[in-house]
């Protein structure tokens, strides 16, 4: 992960920002919608809020990339959403809305319950 301090938003708001627009975006949609429209989207929904870098100002996916690897990687270490290989793309689906139920997947199998 990058050096976030760097940025005006901590990564702690990013992600709770990131699950809640998300969420949204999958809810709206019904069906998994590819990848790139995700993010598409994603990054309309936030670009009312400035993430900025040195005062360089950047979309929401630029910032998951600095900071968290992308939206895909971001995506997988969550139980909530599911990945569909889908030919030379990727299919995200909205697994469970519970909130209380978010865990993230550890690279090592720990599992911590947010």
């Amino acid at each position: 992960m990058g050096n976030y301090q760097q940025w005006n938003i901590k990564l702690d708001e990013a992600i709770k920002i990131a699950h809640s627009n998300i969420k949204t975006i999958l809810k709206e949609n019904k069906e998994p919608i590819l990848l790139s429209k995700l993010v598409t989207l994603l990054n309309n929904k936030t670009k009312n809020i400035n993430f900025h870098q040195k005062r360089k100002y950047n979309c929401f996916s630029k910032y998951m990339k600095y900071n968290y690897g992308g939206i895909l990687k971001f995506l997988d270490d969550y139980n909530i959403y599911g990945i569909i290989d889908c030919k030379s793309d990727k299919k995200i689906l909205l697994l469970d809305e519970d909130d209380s139920q978010i865990v993230q997947v550890l690279n090592d199998n720990e599992w911590i319950l947010l």
